[in-house]
């Protein structure tokens, strides 16, 4: 499977709605739902994602991959709590981000 073949997945893929590549691949790991309503074209509802061992092990994995890749290519540590930051947002862990 790619997810498992591809660790720097967190760095290469779109982490920003609208249209987070990242997205694809938990929808197709994770149990997702509608939070309400169904969304529609116009419309948009909110989505629920299941925080289980699957989603765990995939956000471990590739956050392992994200961090030794950006250390390879030296960048600073503002860059990558940015982008971890977006992919936290994501999956529905927002979490705080600290003044600097």
């Amino acid at each position: 499977m790619l997810d498992k073949a591809f660790p720097e997945l967190f760095f290469f893929s779109r982490r920003v709605e609208p249209g987070s590549t990242l997205m694809l691949f938990i929808f197709c790991l994770a149990g997702v739902g509608w939070a309400g309503q169904r969304s529609t074209p116009g419309n948009s509802q909110p989505y629920e994602i299941e925080h289980g061992q699957v989603l765990g092990d995939f956000i471990f994995r590739h956050f392992e991959g994200l961090n030794a890749i950006c250390e390879w290519l030296g960048l600073p540590e503002e860059d990558i709590e940015r982008m971890s930051f977006e992919v936290g947002k994501l999956v529905g862990y927002p979490g705080k981000r600290q003044s600097v």
